[in-house]
């Protein structure tokens, strides 16, 4: 049972390792992650998909979908589709908008383009923001081992009258050798006491 602990526990790390490694290096060469919090692109982008994006390669083409910022703060980055490309700037247009963007956008603006879309994930990575939805993830991953703990757990190493470890895999075929104690033979016969 060792042994599965701690192949366990070298996967968990190395998978976060792994996930951190890549995550650090997409950041660090111009690749972003984006929650959709509209309904402005459906049916391309719904509400609640992830939008990865990779670095935009300029011009823009016309009916590319492409992330921008409109206006500085982070609710100035919008996701919609270049429909057209003129020396002017950039015109777009949500999917599900009846009508063009208000804005006129200069192709230093854009950001990136969609490489990336992960439906639904976005309400995960939200809640996994929010501080209840952290400490529910460690609440289920502290219930997880404890109940790993009580079922498959540590052995007390302490032999039973057969002179095995119960809580060893291979208790049946193994036999631990008991303490040999000889008892010594009184001297004499113990008083006994009556209550008068």
């Amino acid at each position: 049972m060792r042994i599965v602990r701690r192949v366990l526990l070298v996967s968990v790390v190395l998978v976060a390792v792994a996930t951190g490694s890549t995550v650090a290096w997409a950041a660090a060469h111009g690749y972003r992650m984006y929650i959709v919090h509209t309904g402005s692109m459906v049916p391309a982008l719904r509400y609640g998909d992830i939008v990865i994006d990779r670095p935009v390669q300029l011009p823009v083409h016309k009916d590319e979908i492409i992330t921008f910022l409109y206006n500085s703060g982070p609710e100035g980055v919008v996701t919609h589709r270049a429909i057209s490309d003129t020396p002017a700037g950039i015109r777009t247009k949500g999917d599900a908008n009846p009508t063009r963007d208000p804005w006129t956008i200069h192709p230093d603006q854009v950001v990136g383009t969609p490489m990336l879309i992960v439906p639904v994930a976005g309400y995960l990575l939200y809640y996994l923001k929010q501080p209840a939805g952290a400490a529910s993830v460690a609440t289920v991953a502290l219930g997880i081992w404890l109940l790993w703990d009580l079922f498959f757990g540590a052995t007390t190493g302490v032999p039973d009258e057969r002179g095995t470890d119960p809580g060893r895999p291979d208790a049946r075929r193994r036999r631990l050798p008991l303490p040999r104690h000889r008892v010594p033979a009184p001297d004499h016969e113990p008083s006994v006491s009556t209550p008068s």
